[in-house]
C-alpha cells in the first residue's frame, strides 16, 4: 500500500494517457454520416464490392433518419448491412454507437486524471512550502 502511495503519480499519468489514447482513437474511428455521402464518395468507403446500382439506390434514398433503413435497399446483404453500421451513422443514431460512449469515457478519464494530477502537485507543493517554513523557523529560533 506505501507503494501505492509513493507511485499514485504514474497512476494518473496512465490515466491521462489512456484517456487521451481513447479520445484520439474514437475521433479517428467516428462513422460517417451516411446522408453526407455523394456517389463518387462510395468507392473510397471499407464498404467491399459495392456497385453502381447499389450507390445509385444509396444515393436516391438520402436523406435516411436510421441507418437501419438501407437494410432494404436491394444489393445491401448482411455483410454489407454490418460494414455498413460499422463505418456509417445517419446524425440522429450516432449516440447509440460505439465510439461515443468511448468518446466520453475518455475525455472523463482524461480530465479527471488531470484534476487529481493538479491535486497532487499542489499537495506537494504545500508540504514543500511548510517543510521549508518550519526548517527557517528552526533555523531562526537557534540564533
Amino acid at each position: 500500500m506505501a507503494w501505492l502511495r509513493r507511485h499514485k503519480i504514474v497512476f494518473v499519468i496512465l490515466g491521462v494517457l489512456i484517456g487521451f489514447t481513447i479520445i484520439l482513437w474514437a475521433f479517428v474511428n467516428k462513422p460517417v454520416s451516411i446522408n453526407l455521402m455523394q456517389p463518387g464518395d462510395w468507392k473510397d468507403t471499407h464498404i467491399q464490392s459495392i456497385g453502381t446500382i447499389t450507390i445509385q439506390k444509396l444515393a436516391k434514398g438520402a436523406p435516411y433518419t436510421d441507418i437501419r433503413d438501407i437494410e432494404h435497399i436491394s444489393g445491401i446483404g448482411p455483410a454489407k448491412m454490418a460494414q455498413i453500421k460499422r463505418h456509417f451513422t445517419t446524425w440522429d443514431t450516432a449516440k447509440a454507437d460505439l465510439w461515443f460512449p468511448l468518446f466520453l469515457i475518455g475525455l472523463v478519464l482524461f480530465f479527471v486524471s488531470v484534476f487529481v494530477w493538479h491535486i497532487i502537485i499542489s499537495e506537494k507543493h504545500r508540504k514543500a512550502k511548510n517543510l521549508e517554513k518550519r526548517l527557517f523557523e528552526e533555523k531562526d529560533e537557534k540564533r
